[in-house]
This record gives structure tokens, sequence and C-alpha cells, in this order.
């Protein structure tokens, strides 16, 4: 999936060399410094990747680099799977005789309806330079059904 995991890096400290040390938090069964509640969330776009979130300390800087996690399915659920049954009913124009009218107004349908849940895929998709194979699915998908 398309920036699944995110993440983030504080930095905290000082520019002046200092014997400070930062008591951080020493966990034997988890990350470093860093301790989760036992509570579950539910109904989240975000989940922290407890495995990958971390920090650390030099004596002259501490650093927090947390990673969330986002929710796969609402991917598949909002995107993937509508587009992908948007191009499936769109070759029921081929069911139409090709002199019909009703084959270029159910064409012209499917068609608009391909380019409304690509506008609606986009709000949920990031603005990045990367180029997210979720976006390339959806214009292909589009291109296919002209």
């Amino acid at each position: 999936m398309p920036f699944d995991t995110l993440g983030c890096q504080f930095l905290f400290g000082d520019t002046l060399p200092r014997s400070t040390v930062y008591n951080l938090v020493d966990v034997t069964d988890g990350p470093q410094g860093v301790i989760f509640p036992p509570y579950t969330r539910t109904y989240s776009e975000y989940v922290t990747a407890k495995d990958k979130t971390t920090s650390t300390s030099d004596g002259v800087v501490f650093g927090l680099q947390i990673y969330w996690n986002r929710s796969r399915r609402q991917y598949i659920d909002l995107v993937i799977w509508p587009t992908i049954l948007f191009v499936y009913i769109s070759f029921g124009q081929f069911f139409y005789s090709a002199t019909s009218g009703e084959r270029v107004a159910f064409s012209i349908n499917a068609l608009l309806i391909i380019v409304a849940q690509n506008i609606i895929s986009s709000s949920l998709l990031p603005f990045c330079e990367e180029k997210i194979w979720l976006n390339s699915l959806t214009t292909s998908c589009q291109v296919f059904v002209l």
C-alpha cells in the first residue's frame, strides 16, 4: 500500500556540548525510552508502530523517532474495490447493439463514474512528488474505460 508507514523525528538538546545525559526509560521487552499504555484505540486512521518507535541519547541531543501505520483497509474499501467494480461494470456496454444510443449513454455514464471515483480517491491520497501506484491504478482504469 502506498505510504502505509509514516514517521516523524524529534530532536531535543543544546548546541553547546555538555555532560548532560538524558534519563531514558529502559524497557527490556520494548524499545528503549518509549513506553506505550496498555489500552488499544479503535476507529483511528493511524496506529503507533510500537516495534519501530525508538529514542536515542548521545549526551548532547535527545532524539525521538515515532512511526505510525495507516489503515490499509480504508484504501482497499474506498479506492481499490470500487474502481475495479466500476471497470467491470463498464463491460456492460458490449451487451447493447453497436448502433443503439443506449450503448453510448452507458459508456459515458461509466466513464463519469470512474472520473468521480478518481476525484474521491485523490482526496484520500497525500500530495507528494513520489509516484503512488494507487494513482496509476485509477488512471489506467479510467483510460481502459475509454
